[in-house]
């Protein structure tokens, strides 16, 4: 969900990510993926970073105590760090060492990228929802399958069905479309299945029943 390179001369010399909870932080992982031959750089560099950097103990120590021992002068922040551990207080640690921090100029997109950390800090589901309409604005015909997607939109779909828990669509949608709801075009797992169908309408028959994901 976070990432991070480290550039010298406009070129990048280390990158890395939060793969998992409790795990190398991103700024960790593009620090250590440098280069024997590069590390001499490496105070020399800006590190840019989409999430403010950490500045408490946690399942990791401070990312900001990488930062300043790594005698960085210059950290890019995509969005400050909204989990009240941090907020703001990275930011005031490092310039407090004489950092330079800069707020980036894409934080609306950095803070696209939170959505699903911002949903757990609140406690709150994270929803998305798909709608497809043809460029003169229908959304199809009624009592009838229209394919309005394309390839790189399933791929998207498919991608946020491999990255949530579950996936919810009418009974309107399964009489019509008769869809697995699976995850078929990227690699992951599926989410679970549900149904609005109070009347129990649908077919038992119905594609989504013959699968074995939930």
């Amino acid at each position: 969900m976070v990432g991070a390179v480290l550039v010298f001369d406009d070129k990048i010399i280390g990158e890395g990510y939060h793969a998992f909870y409790g795990g190398p932080h991103a700024e960790v992982a593009a620090i250590s993926s440098v280069k024997e031959e590069n590390r001499k750089f490496i105070s020399s560099s800006i590190l840019y970073v989409s999430l403010e950097p950490c500045s408490h103990h946690g399942k990791t120590p401070p990312c900001t105590e990488l930062i300043i021992r790594s005698g960085i002068k210059k950290v890019v922040i995509g969005s400050p760090d909204p989990n009240p551990l941090v907020s703001g207080n990275g930011k005031k640690v490092l310039e407090e060492h004489g950092i330079e921090v800069v707020i980036s100029k894409l934080r609306n997109k950095a803070e696209e990228l939170l959505l699903p950390f911002l949903a757990h800090l609140e406690k709150m589901p994270r929803v998305i929802l798909k709608c497809v309409k043809s460029k003169d604005n229908y959304i199809g015909q009624k009592d009838k399958s229209i394919w309005l997607s394309n390839r790189q939109t399933d791929v998207v779909t498919h991608m946020w069905r491999s990255e949530n828990d579950a996936i919810l669509v009418g009974k309107n949608t399964v009489m019509s479309d008769n869809p697995t709801l699976t995850t078929r075009n990227v690699d992951g797992k599926n989410p679970i299945r549900i149904v609005i169908d109070p009347n129990l309408e649908c077919d038992k028959n119905a594609a989504y029943f013959l699968r074995t994901a939930k």
